[in-house]
């Protein structure tokens, strides 16, 4: 599959988002990209999602030529499933049936109704040998994919997109997670929230069940407004003069994902007990929210930062500030494009 030219594209509930990468040995440089945002987010009510889905990708098709390109999209992380797993230590050929035997115990769905694939992950110093499960029901495949044939889209790989966002910042930060400071990527959809943990060579993600629909609702119910007025509020909270209402609005949502994100940073220091996690990256709009960051910051006794820029992607100069605008919500597709060219982790 391997080429010097790949599309990574992710269908979010506010946006279609796209990145072309070209490879040329040297250098990796956006060729392209594109935000299309939805007229509204595919989590309104009454919403028709497909044909929402459908328009947006027949004008990304209609504008670009992806026939020669490798295409890599993804799957919200909240409608697969992730499990990790550590196994005694075993030669290599007994590795795939101890991950069969593991794999049967774990997805709950016989293993004809999905795919699924899985990577070990070794550490130099310790005899464990870990290992990531990763499965979704084929008819949730061929429901993500429907949107894409219509529009005559010939997709090459799919996958996860807490997966796409890891390996986003694997090969951005030069593959350093190696070490045991771990770091905490926080990417906020708009149903759920993926929390992607990356230390010593080695990823582990859970999904939330809150996202920025939890948000939305808490304005709908204080402001008594429609879901898509509401929703237009929490985008605008940043410059609203209404800034501190809507805050207090929302804070006990603040407090729910908090308490969520503390559950599983506990568990998974309890399985990792060598590991300290000392960063956490936001990823997505929702964490543009006025006031978000300096919560995080109070209740977790952690550094909260937030993209701005990929260190390792060159881009035109006339377009960088804008690209730049629209890093946030990149990260998948930057991770996707990366795996077309064969250069995720």
């Amino acid at each position: 599959m391997a080429s010097n030219s790949s599309w990574g594209i992710e269908v979010g509930a506010g946006a279609v988002k796209a990145i072309r990468l070209v490879y040329d040995g040297e250098h990796l440089t956006v060729a392209d990209y594109e935000v299309l945002p939805f007229k509204e987010v595919l989590t309104t009510p009454e919403i028709n999602v497909h044909e929402a889905i459908q328009v947006q990708l027949d004008q990304l098709a209609s504008r670009h030529d992806f026939s020669k390109d490798i295409v890599v999209v993804s799957v919200p992380g909240h409608t697969a499933f992730a499990r990790f797993a550590k196994m005694p230590p075993v030669p290599p050929k007994e590795v795939p049936n101890i991950v069969r035997y593991e794999a049967v115990q774990q997805i709950p769905f016989p293993l004809e109704q999905v795919e699924w694939d899985y990577q070990v992950f070794e550490q130099e110093d310790s005899p464990e040998v870990g290992v990531g499960i990763f499965a979704i029901t084929k008819e949730r495949v061929m429901e993500f994919l429907s949107d894409y044939r219509h529009v005559d889209l010939h997709i090459d790989a799919l996958t996860l997109s807490p997966l796409a966002v890891y390996n986003a910042f694997h090969y951005d930060n030069g593959g350093d997670d190696a070490g045991t400071q771990g770091k905490v990527y926080l990417d906020i959809g708009s149903q759920a929230t993926d929390v992607i943990i990356a230390a010593d060579g080695t990823i582990w993600t859970r999904t939330l069940p809150i996202g920025g629909n939890n948000f939305t609702e808490a304005l709908v119910r204080a402001f008594k407004l429609s879901f898509s007025k509401a929703e237009k509020l929490k985008r605008e909270a940043g410059t609203s003069k209404y800034s501190r209402q809507i805050f207090q609005a929302m804070r006990p949502v603040f407090a729910d994902l908090v308490q969520e994100l503390q559950r599983s940073l506990g568990y998974y220091q309890s399985m990792n007990r060598d590991i300290e996690l000392t960063e956490l990256v936001g990823v997505g709009s929702t964490f543009r929210l006025p006031g978000l960051r300096k919560f995080l910051q109070q209740q977790l006794q952690m550094n909260i930062g937030r993209v701005d820029h990929f260190k390792r992607l060159h881009i035109d100069g006339k377009e960088e500030a804008e690209f730049t605008e629209h890093a946030m919500n990149l990260a998948t597709a930057y991770g996707l494009a990366l795996q077309g060219l064969e250069m995720s982790a």
